[in-house]
């Protein structure tokens, strides 16, 4: 198959496709609009609100991509931006729709045939990523009690701000417990202590720039859940917003489910409500805060399918269909790593 094939008809193709992901949010937000009782009214000012969420939440698809980039680069891997970006989301939007980690694999696949990255580089780098994002998620953990002193937390009648330090001490207990107890997560942290030290040895400009992007990602969540909770109608100080963030991120790690899907939803909407929020515009921010976050990654799955695929031969690149472009038989599966975007 010709690499990256890009014609006049697949191009409309994909943007046709998008179309109709950005047309079935609407369709969404309109639904939600026109429900009676207790769920918040989604306005002309709310779509504002939502609008800029949606801006934050695809800047943050750019940023995780920028680390994936900065991973290659780390490598001796110096590959097209644009096409990454189109991988790396078609694989999330295949993992996303898929009730199995689906997209790491796939992802590896695909930078075999476009770029010609062996699978050991694409693990290997994959792992480093995983470093990064796993790294950055527990610093900010351990910086979330920094931004509770004197930010007039709201808590309900229950709760104090040593809740929260509760709450997150459990989790922070659970997530050191899975470590130590798992095999494979055991595999896989000396796996990435390996990675950062290899990195850290190589590479230390680029490794910093990594962090410095997989930081930048936890204001930009910040900003956008903060975004949805406005289009709500409610508020919430930074404390309780990032402390929300990483708890539910850490626990749909642990559900081990892809994407986390349910279980990163239902912690974030609990937590929320913990923070104040009343619960059904918490449970409504965290579904348009999920809604937010899957629509980048599934239109550029659905462009990068049409461009990666689109040619004048239907079908699935060779490396898909089990041809000699494909990866060697001994080529080491790749267990390791995240399918969820970077940051939370």
């Amino acid at each position: 198959m010709k690499k990256f094939s890009v014609g006049l008809e697949g191009m409309k193709r994909a943007l046709n496709r998008a179309v109709l992901v950005i047309v079935a949010f609407l369709l969404i937000l309109a639904l939600i609009t026109i429900l009676q009782g207790n769920y918040p009214r989604i306005g002309l000012e709310e779509s504002g609100f939502l609008a800029l969420g949606f801006i934050a939440a695809a800047v943050q698809e750019l940023a995780g991509c920028s680390i994936a980039w900065l991973s290659l680069a780390s490598a001796g891997q110096r590959v097209s931006f644009p096409k990454l970006l189109l991988i790396t989301t078609l694989a999330t939007s295949v993992n996303s729709t898929l009730p199995l980690p689906a997209g790491i694999p796939i992802r590896v696949l695909l930078q075999r045939q476009v770029f010609g990255t062996s699978p050991t580089v694409s693990a290997s780098t994959l792992i480093l990523e995983t470093a990064v994002n796993y790294c950055s998620l527990l610093l900010a953990a351990a910086c979330t009690p920094l931004l509770w002193p004197g930010s007039g937390i709201a808590l309900d009648s229950s709760g104090s701000p040593w809740v929260w330090v509760a709450v997150l001490a459990t989790g922070l207990a659970l997530f050191t417990g899975m470590l130590l107890l798992s095999t494979k997560v055991k595999r896989l942290s000396r796996d990435i202590l390996q990675a950062l030290g290899r990195a850290a040895a190589r590479k230390p400009g680029i490794l910093a720039t990594m962090f410095l992007v997989s930081a930048a990602t936890f204001p930009l969540s910040m900003a956008r859940l903060a975004l949805v909770l406005h289009a709500v109608g409610a508020s919430c100080e930074p404390g309780p917003i990032l402390a929300s963030l990483v708890l539910s991120r850490i626990a749909g790690l642990l559900s081990m489910i892809p994407m986390g899907l349910g279980a990163r939803d239902l912690s974030l909407a609990a937590l929320l409500d913990l923070a104040g929020i009343p619960a059904m515009k918490a449970t409504t921010a965290s579904a348009l805060d999920r809604l937010l976050m899957t629509i980048p990654y599934l239109a550029g799955g659905i462009i990068g399918l049409s461009l990666l695929f689109g040619g004048k031969r239907a079908g699935v690149p060779k490396a898909l269909n089990g041809s000699d472009e494909g990866p060697a038989a001994d080529d080491p599966s790749v267990e390791t790593g995240s399918d969820e975007p970077s940051g939370t």
